[in-house]
């Protein structure tokens, strides 16, 4: 089906106005009632549920179940929770000045991925033993990581990508965050999922910048991203800062 967006824009080239607060099905009769001729395009249907559950023999269920990950670790399948939290183990959060980096991901997106492994703890061929991932050799029989068939692999979202990548980041310590936490699909079906990613204080400006930085080299993040403390968002108000991975710059408002 047509999306939100694309019935935006058709209210737009229309030139019709208070349209921008409207449900799509208010979108699909304003249009109709403007120009009753206008053909309103479908899409073909989405492969996207195809591959959205676990089903017995998939490989990717497979994987799941070696590296001990279930439908409440990855986000397009949860839907026991609204969030799944990750933390960095030695760095406490201050939660009078906490403040956050958003990450918005499309959830329609599907990419193939050469493996859940590359994101995920791996487990030891030899001594079955479960391996963290920054372990290139096994902690307990030294055994070499194994290398990775890049001819087999998964199905999965853009938001589930990114989450794996996160985790994997944030357990390492690369991105230099105190915690993280991903939306999921608990309160149903959604155009976009968000990834936040959060600071150990929102004052100290050089480190926020520092994991803001991290964020868009780790996360292939080209866009300018945006951080807003806990309570600018209870108070529904805007950022504080922006980065623009592309030109290098740090805005504060």
């Amino acid at each position: 089906m047509t999306t939100v967006k694309e019935l935006k824009q058709i209210c737009k080239d229309l030139g019709l106005k208070g349209y921008s607060t409207l449900k799509k099905q208010e979108l699909i009769k304003l249009i109709k009632d403007t120009d009753p001729n206008i053909k309103i395009p479908e899409k073909k249907k989405s492969t996207f549920q195809k591959f959205y559950f676990l089903e017995k023999g998939n490989e990717y269920v497979q994987q799941c179940k070696e590296l001990e990950i279930n439908t409440t670790n990855v986000p397009s399948l949860n839907k026991e929770h609204f969030w799944i939290f990750q933390e960095y183990k030695d760095t406490p959060e201050t939660d009078e000045y906490s403040g956050k980096w958003m990450l918005f991901c499309s959830k329609n997106d599907l990419f193939y991925s050469s493996t859940i492994q590359n994101f995920l703890p791996w487990k030891c061929q030899k001594c079955q033993i479960q391996n963290k991932l920054e372990y290139e050799i096994c902690s307990k029989c030294f055994e070499k990581k194994p290398e990775i068939n890049k001819e087999k692999g998964y199905l999965t979202t853009s938001l589930d990508l990114q989450w794996f990548r996160t985790i994997k980041y944030t357990l390492n310590g690369q991105l230099g965050n105190v915690q993280a936490k991903v939306s999921t699909s608990c309160d149903g079906y959604c155009g976009t999922g968000v990834i936040i990613i959060y600071t150990k204080d929102s004052r100290d400006k050089e480190d926020v910048k520092k994991v803001a930085e991290n964020i868009c080299k780790y996360l292939n993040i080209t866009r300018t991203i945006c951080y807003k403390t806990d309570i600018a968002t209870i108070m529904d108000e805007g950022p504080i800062y922006k980065y623009n991975p592309k030109t290098k710059e740090f805005i504060i408002y």
